[in-house]
């Protein structure tokens, strides 16, 4: 039996405390400037108690497992996000003129001084969760084959329900649903999926082939039940309609406002400039499934002649149920662009504050978790290792792989996640790469090892990891007025030539776009089509280390102690080629997300067809050069073994 206790307090005390604010239209992307949304409020606790019991039991050629294991969680859930403010401007001359495209924030109506809410929202975020889950498993094994096949119970549990009374008044209108989005019937939202029993059976097999172990194959398949990010329960808490207030403003072009700094006073600024109380809810659906996965091996390990091992294996995912968000107080009213045709993604009517007319206007935004089960991932691997009598060994293994899904799921919030998922239509996203998405991947390593006899051991190694590069995606950032449904981030139409003019560019504009576009191996092959979610890689990315090391043989009584130095040097080739071990890789503040330097200015709307306004600059790079892990690096280590 095994127990445990943690206790985590996390929290942020910003030396500073400023809005956030959003300088759009910088050198083809954006600035973000002052106290990161989320780090004005930030105080979270969670306590944890956690046991295991298994009791194993032999019986013939049978080995069986019967055992429990369960978490307990006490959460404190203090975070509120635009607390401090959030704050756009359309460009750098707005910002200098104090003429912002869309103010927004959380507040309290009755004491919105940091003091009391950094406590407070600790306190109105506070939730308890169970996980609990019994199994048993049964080992058998008979001559060359050994059978592993098992059952497990997972049982959630919540201690209370974060869905009160205000979520209940968000209305139920399937007549504005249907054209760009469906999604299940929100006048029963609960957390129905606590409580209920998630059975998972596995099966697993080894079988050695010739009774030598030189021919080894094996594989299982099976069900497993993952969990999601309690942030997502704690926004549910949070946003729960009543708790705070809401300040969101776009005030007309030109129109000077200077940027309120005091928290304080947000009431009597949303007061001021006609903000309505727009809260943000969020739900869970009803019938919200745990994530569950099904998933299969299958093996063989090859002990070759003269020390050679070869394996093959083969991994696959597919998903059962996954988490997927949709923004339900959108109004399914849209029109769609002339290069269009197939009508992919919708372009929202806007109403106010910027996003498209919403289905009531007592809310902001309505987020409702719920699941797809789209998704899959699979890799193949193939790896070789030897041996040799005089002491040097080396292994390489090369690793082929696709993941795609609907929703990554790396932002805290239901809001973030759906505002910074790619998508044409980000309530019925496309099933596309994931942000994990593999591709390619080589490890090799390479060892020689000298004795001493008595004295010692010396040993030198050489350590190679190569990857294709990540996955990125080619997105507007640097305005939001394309699709207006509120999302940060929006995938665009790849012109099919010089000839194609979509955005009504200036001659100079379109030129360097199309240049753009032709220098790029990825956006040359999208032409006449949409970019998609992760549709891009960054270059590859490869690393060499080198390892020395000696074992210094101390005799000491009657048993020999070691002293062991090494020396490392990691990204060796940096240090050879400055141009070497270069890493690449696309800052995660949008996702994964590069802006090509379009800008959309404006769009009209005539008979469902929208004509769009726009500019182009060309950015200064498409990814970043990660300057901490290009460079070589080196470091000492001793150890003293007994």
């Amino acid at each position: 039996m095994i127990f445990g206790y943690t206790d985590i307090k996390d929290y942020r005390d910003p030396t500073a405390l400023f809005p956030q604010i959003q300088v759009n239209g910088i050198s083809g992307g954006h600035v973000l400037l002052g106290t990161y949304m989320v780090g004005g409020i930030f105080n979270t606790r969670q306590r944890t108690f956690e046991f295991t019991d298994n009791v194993k039991i032999f019986k013939g050629n049978h080995g069986i497992t019967i055992g429990t294991h369960n978490e307990f969680y006490k959460i404190n859930f203090g975070t509120l996000n635009t607390w401090n403010g959030r704050f756009d401007y359309s460009s750098l001359n707005s910002f200098l003129l104090d003429n912002p495209s869309r103010m927004r924030a959380l507040y309290s109506t009755i004491d919105n001084s940091r003091t009391t809410q950094f406590n407070e929202a600790a306190n109105i975020g506070s939730f308890s969760i169970a996980l609990t889950s019994a199994y048993i498993q049964d080992e058998w094994s008979k001559n060359k084959l050994t059978i592993t096949y098992g059952l497990r119970a997972d049982l959630p549990l919540i201690s209370s329900d974060p869905n009160g009374a205000t979520r209940k008044n968000f209305p139920v209108n399937p007549a504005n649903y249907g054209t760009s989005f469906t999604y299940n019937n929100p006048s029963q939202i609960s957390t129905h999926s606590f409580g209920q029993v998630y059975i998972s059976p596995r099966i697993g097999f080894n079988y050695d082939v010739k009774g030598d172990k030189s021919v080894i194959v094996r594989g299982g398949s099976g069900v497993f039940t993952g969990r999601i990010p309690f942030a997502w329960i704690g926004y549910s808490f949070i946003n729960n309609g009543s708790s705070y207030s809401a300040l969101d403003i776009s005030p007309k072009s030109g129109t000077t406002i200077a940027i309120p700094t005091d928290q304080t006073q947000f009431k009597a600024f949303a007061s001021a400039y006609g903000s309505k109380n727009r809260t943000e809810i969020d739900l869970f659906d009803k019938n919200f499934s745990f994530p569950k996965m099904w998933r299969s091996n299958l093996a063989i390990d090859l002990t070759l002649g003269d020390g050679y091992k070869l394996t093959f294996e083969g991994i696959y995912t597919k998903t059962i149920k996954d988490v997927a968000i949709k923004q339900l107080n959108l109004k399914d009213s849209v029109a769609y662009a002339s290069y269009d045709l197939n009508h992919a993604q919708p372009l929202y009517l806007a109403a106010t504050a910027g996003t498209g007319n919403r289905v009531s206007n007592n809310f902001s935004s309505v987020y409702l978790v719920t699941n797809t089960d789209k998704g899959y991932r699979y890799q193949l691997t193939a790896q070789l290792s030897k041996s040799y009598p005089f002491g040097l060994s080396y292994f390489a293994a090369y690793t082929y792989g696709q993941s795609k899904d609907v929703l990554n799921g790396v932002r805290n919030a239901p809001e973030s996640s759906w505002q910074l998922n790619q998508a044409l239509n980000p309530n019925d996203p496309a099933l596309t790469y994931s942000n994990f998405d593999i591709r390619h991947r080589i490890v090799a390593t390479a060892q020689y090892k000298k004795s001493w006899g008595q004295r010692g051991l010396s040993y030198i190694s050489l350590i190679y990891a190569s990857q294709s590069g990540t996955p990125f995606t080619y997105a507007i950032t640097s305005s939001n007025n394309l699709t207006k449904n509120g999302q940060q981030i929006d995938l665009f139409y790849v012109p099919k030539s010089t000839a194609e003019n979509p955005y009504n560019l200036t001659t100079a504009q379109q030129q360097a776009f199309d240049q753009f576009i032709q220098n790029d191996k990825y956006l040359n092959s999208r032409r006449g089509q949409f970019t998609e979610r992760n549709g891009a890689r960054t270059p590859w990315n490869n690393q060499l280390d080198l390892r020395l090391m000696h074992d210094f043989f101390l005799k000491v009584g009657k048993r020999t102690n070691t002293i062991q130095l090494s020396f490392d040097i990691i990204n060796v080739s940096n240090l050879i080629n400055k141009n070497w071990g270069v890493y690449y890789f696309v800052p995660n503040t949008q996702n994964n997300s590069v802006d090509p330097g379009l800008s959309i200015v404006s769009r009209s709307v005539a008979n469902g067809v929208a004509t769009i306004n726009g500019s182009y600059t060309t950015p200064n790079a498409k990814y970043s050069i990660d300057q901490f892990s290009s460079r070589w690096k080196g470091q000492i280590g001793i150890r003293y073994i007994f």
